[in-house]
């Protein structure tokens, strides 16, 4: 009897999976499919579900199934198409789509409290004027559009220098007047587009001064509660932030770390903290997530169990916690799909009803990509899924390779000393920890193209570490939201947890080899390789199950291909003999100019530097690009240079080329952000060359040809004194050239014309980012390319005077096609386009 029910009990748990994963798969396929079909109305989708229903209605068995899982298929591609490709005729987008800014007056709800950008600029950040900026996300209601007020849908990143709490609050409903700025194009970047406009982040609205934000009554009475809630939610949250530390001047490495852990702050030298864990491979210990949710469900349930056995109180108390924590935390989409996962799992287990774990992960996991559908291609959802299933899975079989091989039956078990079970227990962490980075890794490594090894290592290190801050942590912001004055003392020791945990960090950060550059991957070698490390895992829990031929001969595949993707990375299209990406880097200028063999970079900069530097890392592993040996400086104005020395490393790269103005500069002012970043890159290993008038330097077929430097002339502004250098492509029709022009105006422009030197191209680089002159639209003229590339933000961006020279010419800018491309065929033809 007692075998039967339990082998009952083994046939509906895998009945219950089955059905869950497969619901899940059918789901996740349809939202592919309605992201890459945006031609086919969204009824179409409907519609044949609701007629896969009808049929799983009429029949049985296996085509019943399978109707109801097309059905389910259909409804996720219609979702898709509903959410990614179809905007309300109230969107902002469609109301003022221009990528030219514009004033306008709008009136919305404040979404989130407000944040503020702390800290001094960094040695490569340009200077910030006047008082800093803070900013707010704003759920907007209606505008102004010919003098009168219509609706609006929308949502707008609202930013005023020296905004304060006392102005707005989350909740408030405002009426504000500034410049409206459409966010960038996302060119054809497919899944960029999704993202954008399932989470309706149109524009950024810049307000000059605070006072032109206007506080207005809310309209209705479920708006006036919507912003009483959002009120206390704020401050909730001000009176943890207090607690912790977060409202100092100046915040310290350990407080931005104790914020970062417990409520998601991002504020002083957390980006540089990130980068350390990140590095390491623990970036998932910092960024709020189901880690942290569960320890402090663990904490209540374990502080519970003080008192006895009390599962459903423990797991009641757990979840009221959870939702108090959970209104203190920011709604990031992280946050919110950690809670809503272990919210689901705990209510389960409060409620004591009979249920699979690893099913009801699965039916979570489609709720969560109904509420946000562009998940199914987000790293955080595919880890925080996966990682989860697999810590369930693990938790629900005693695993040999955690638990060591069980004891033959009847054999007496032995007393085991405390310092022995406390060696297994630890082994049997590392081993977790070793098993959830392997089964991560193929993922990481297709989506950021970085591998840590000893990522299982640092996590195992730092997890009890983290662990410990995040219990001193919640009994600090706990007190702080009870008590204020209460928590002074608690945040002096938190703050000391930190600084144990930032040295455990820094000291793991300087190991060799802690982290290495990859290419990015095939997501399809992806999955296949998580499906073969989950089968690996499997096999470990059987007697000999690690010497299948099967899983040897999938393993030799899986080797040889990845081993035929990293060869061929980065490698041209077939005919292609020389391709310039322009990378768009908003205010600022990188391009990556390619060969058939080897590779450069022509400048590195941004005024926001730190997104650059992502915006650079994206494109490139988007471009399959992890290897760019040289680097080439143009001149010594920060938006050119300010992300190389960060991207030195990750890139290998071992050269950088600079002019005369460059080197005059750093040797004229040690101080100064050109000597900051050459000191920078050559502590990382990289030789600083000069590089002038007459150089050339050989890539591959490709032959570069510098014609113009400054001519030594010191007295001449250093956007003069940019690099010009022509690359040249041989091709079966001839020579066929690309030429960048860096910042010059027009004493450079006119000196080039002036000394005959051949500016003639099929592509150019348009001279400063677009900044209009006549001796700049008679170079265009003179060049007569074909296609001419713009590295511009938003404000120069479209400029009508330019209109002469767009004519007969592809004229590619970053602001309305992101980063853009042009190629030299092989039968020396050109194309070109965005995306």
């Amino acid at each position: 009897m007692g075998r039967a029910s339990q082998n009952a009990t083994t046939r509906d748990r895998v009945g219950a999976r089955s059905r869950a994963a497969l619901s899940l798969g059918a789901f996740a396929l349809g939202l592919a499919l309605g992201l890459h079909a945006p031609w086919a109305p969204v009824g179409v989708w409907f519609v044949g579900a609701l007629v896969a229903s009808a049929a799983a209605l009429l029949s049985r068995g296996v085509w019943c199934k399978g109707a109801l899982l097309l059905a389910v298929l259909l409804l996720g591609a219609g979702w898709m198409q509903a959410r990614a490709h179809t905007l309300a005729p109230t969107h902002i987008s469609r109301l003022w789509g221009e990528p030219e800014p514009r004033i306008v007056q709008l009136e919305g709800v404040v979404r989130s409290p407000l944040v503020r950008r702390a800290g001094p600029p960094g040695e490569l950040d340009p200077p910030r004027p006047g008082e800093s900026v803070g900013w707010v996300t704003l759920d907007l209601t209606r505008g102004v559009s010919a003098g009168a007020w219509i609706p609006v849908s929308g949502r707008v990143s609202l930013s005023a220098p020296g905004l304060r709490d006392e102005h707005l609050r989350a909740g408030q409903t405002v009426r504000v007047t500034g410049r409206l700025t459409p966010r960038a194009n996302t060119g054809a970047d497919t899944w960029a587009l999704a993202r954008s406009r399932i989470a309706s982040n149109a524009a950024r609205l810049t307000v000059p001064d605070p006072a032109l934000i206007e506080r207005v009554q809310s309209a209705t009475m479920l708006a006036r509660a919507r912003e009483r809630v959002r009120t206390f939610r704020g401050e909730l949250r001000r009176r943890a932030v207090r607690a912790l530390g977060g409202d100092a001047e100046h915040v310290s490495d350990a407080r931005a770390l104790m914020l970062a852990l417990l409520l998601g702050e991002r504020e002083g030298g957390i980006d540089e903290i990130g980068e350390s864990f990140r590095r390491i491979g623990a970036a998932h210990l910092l960024a709020i997530s189901g880690f942290h949710l569960s320890v402090l469900a663990l904490l209540v349930i374990w502080s519970t169990r003080l008192t006895g056995e009390r599962e459903r109180l423990a797991a009641t108390l757990s979840l009221a916690l959870l939702l108090i924590y959970l209104l203190i935390l920011p709604a990031r989409i992280p946050i919110a799909r950690a809670g809503a996962m272990l919210l689901a799992l705990l209510a389960a287990d409060a409620l004591a009803r009979r249920h699979d774990r690893l099913a009801l992960l699965a039916w979570i996991a489609i709720a969560l990509l109904v509420w946000r559908p562009d998940g199914i291609a987000g790293l955080g959802f595919l880890l925080s899924v996966g990682v989860t299933a697999l810590l369930l899975w693990l938790s629900g079989t005693r695993h040999p390779w955690i638990y060591g091989r069980p004891a033959l039956r009847g054999v007496l078990a032995r007393p085991v000393h405390p310092l022995r079970l406390a060696l297994r227990a630890s082994r049997g962490a590392l081993v977790v920890c070793l098993l959830c980075w392997l089964l991560a890794t193929p993922v990481i490594v297709s989506k950021t193209g970085l591998i840590a090894p000893i990522g299982a290592l640092a996590s195992f290190l730092l997890t009890p570490v983290v662990m410990l801050d995040l219990g001193i942590g919640f009994a600090v912001a706990l007190a702080g939201v009870v008590w204020p004055g209460g928590a002074q003392a608690l945040g002096v020791v938190g703050e000391q947890a930190g600084e144990v945990t930032l040295a455990l960090v820094r000291a793991l950060e300087v190991v060799p080899g802690a982290s290495s550059a990859a290419p990015r991957l095939s997501g399809i070698w992806a999955a296949a390789a998580t499906l073969w490390l989950v089968a690996l895992v499997r096999a470990g829990a059987r007697a000999g199950g690690l010497r299948s031929a099967r899983l040897v001969c999938a393993g030799a595949i899986l080797l040889l291909w990845v081993s035929l993707l990293i060869a061929s990375a980065g490698d041209l299209r077939r005919g292609v003999v020389a391709r310039v990406d322009m990378i768009d880097v908003g205010d600022g200028s990188c391009l990556l100019v390619r060969a058939r063999e080897g590779a450069l970079l022509w400048d590195a900069g941004s005024l926001s530097r730190r997104w650059g530097e992502r915006q650079i890392r994206q494109r490139l592993g988007e471009l399959g690009v992890w290897r760019v040996r040289t680097a080439i400086i143009s001149h010594p104005n920060l938006d050119h240079y300010n992300a190389l020395p960060e991207l030195a490393e990750p890139l290998g790269i071992r050269g950088v080329l600079v002019g005369d103005a460059t080197l005059e500069r750093a040797k004229r002012d040690p101080r100064s952000p050109i000597a900051i970043a050459l000191r920078e890159l050559r502590a990382r290993g990289v030789r600083i060359e000069r590089l002038g008038a007459g150089d050339t330097i050989a890539m591959g077929e490709l032959t570069l040809r510098v014609l113009g430097d400054g001519w030594a002339d010191s007295s001449l502004a250093d956007n003069n004194r940019s690099l010009v250098v022509r690359v040249e492509a041989p091709t079966l029709a001839g020579t066929r050239r690309a030429l960048l022009t860096g910042d010059i105006e027009r004493d450079a422009i006119e000196r080039l014309a002036r000394t005959g030197v051949d500016v003639r191209a099929s592509v150019l680089e348009l001279p400063h980012h677009g900044s209009v002159s006549e001796a700049a639209l008679g170079m265009v003229g003179a060049s007569g390319a074909r296609v001419v590339m713009q590295s511009t933000g938003p404000s120069r961006g479209s400029d009508p005077r330019w209109s002469s020279a767009r004519e007969g010419r592809a004229w590619l800018e970053t602001p309305a096609m992101g980063s853009v491309w042009a190629e030299i065929r092989a039968d020396g033809s050109i194309a070109a386009g965005g995306g």
